[in-house]
């Protein structure tokens, strides 16, 4: 597997999300969040030349589209007709309902969501299903302080996801490996018989930062988890786009994992405080405190 090192470190790259209220006792050591995904069928397109997928999305699922349960809840947009009776069809997923605590400020990193892909081999033609072409991942984050409480914020993300359901043959003939989309990145790979799939992500909305809590600014950086990696063949990175390349006829699966660091906030100058309110209610989100 080949997995260039740009990809671990620009995943980091920041949004900013601002939290604000009355003053804590003391800094926030421990936190807890809470993750629900689903895909927008509004923003889902395919391709062309068959038909549209039936019963394309699923969202609060035990189980993934092909059987395979690796525990949890599951949101999921399939497609494709089997090339085989009984075969799966392809799938995109994503954890939704997922609830994590023990985060803890400069501490070690706590998992977060996974990620899948179904790649399984599918008919093409006027009568068999379209493939996808793109899609929209909506992500909704509740962030709580747990040591000392009292702080919770809630944060929407919507991620566009470019794929390539690629063909492995073209007038009846297999394409070489050599020729696949990508291969100057995963190239050399072992046992890759077949083009890859590949889905691109926009990375720049993975992360957040808070404002001044108590005199704190608290970042929290997701990165994608490369000991989790199961069938990726390849990833490379352009700009903000993440590229991801999965392996033919088996399920694809990639974790990330979450931290969260503190550094000392700016004093503000007196004239900021107002551009900060305006700022707090243009970013809409929801922020509550809860006093004892």
């Amino acid at each position: 597997m080949i997995l260039k090192k740009s990809v671990v470190s620009s995943v980091a790259a920041l949004a900013s999300l601002a939290l604000s209220g009355t003053a804590l006792a003391a800094p926030i050591t421990e936190w807890a969040f809470t993750v629900n995904q689903s895909f927008d069928p509004d923003s889902t397109t395919w391709t062309t030349g068959g038909v549209d997928p039936q019963n394309a999305f699923g969202a609060n699922v035990n189980a993934l589209p092909d059987g395979q349960d690796p525990a949890g809840e599951y949101s999921f947009v399939r497609w494709g007709t089997p090339e085989f009776s009984g075969g799966n069809r392809s799938f995109l997923a994503a954890d939704t309902n997922l609830v994590r605590t023990g985060l803890m400020t400069n501490g070690p990193g706590v998992a977060g969501s996974y990620f899948y892909h179904g790649n399984y081999t599918l008919l093409s033609g006027p009568q068999y299903e379209n493939t996808l072409s793109s899609a929209s991942l909506i992500t909704e984050v509740e962030v709580a302080s747990v040591t000392p409480d009292g702080v919770t914020a809630i944060l929407s993300r919507t991620f566009e996801i470019g794929f390539i359901e690629t063909t492995n043959k073209q007038n009846g003939v297999v394409i070489p490996i050599e020729d696949c989309d990508g291969y100057d990145i995963w190239g050399g790979t072992p046992g890759i018989v077949a083009c890859p799939d590949r889905f691109s992500l926009d990375i720049r909305s993975l992360n957040f930062s808070t404002d001044a809590i108590d005199g704190y600014i608290y970042d929290f950086t997701v990165a994608f988890d490369l000991s989790t990696v199961q069938n990726i063949v390849g990833a490379n990175l352009d700009g903000n786009i993440a590229t991801i390349w999965t392996a033919e006829g088996v399920l694809s699966s990639i974790g990330t994992i979450v931290t969260v660091s503190s550094r000392l906030a700016p004093v503000p100058e007196p004239g900021t405080i107002a551009l900060l309110g305006a700022g707090l209610t243009a970013a809409g989100f929801g922020l509550r405190r809860r006093r004892k």
